[in-house]
């Protein structure tokens, strides 16, 4: 497995962990983080240059990707990662 590029490191502990708060499953948390990683690899281009936006601009990717993961998992028929009982829980 290739390291990630040095800029994204003061980031990967946090981009993780909100990662694994969505998807509340560790292995899909990772698959995740690294679509993410490579996603802005790919679009380095539009990497901002100061630190404040980078790492706006990984959480938004992060929000987004763990977003979509979550749609195809409710597309497809399938439960949340982490999901152990009824999704309702209002009573």
């Amino acid at each position: 497995m290739k390291a990630p590029p040095e800029r994204y490191e003061p980031y990967l502990d946090g981009l993780f962990t909100y990662c694994l708060s969505v998807l509340c499953e560790h292995d899909a948390a990772t698959a995740v983080l690294g679509e993410v990683l490579a996603l802005a690899e790919r679009r380095a281009d539009r990497c901002p240059d100061g630190e404040g936006l980078r790492r706006s601009w990984l959480y938004a990717l992060v929000r987004w990707t763990c977003l979509r993961k979550l749609a195809e998992l409710n597309a497809g028929g399938g439960e949340h990662p982490g999901a152990s009982g009824p999704s309702d829980l209002s009573g």
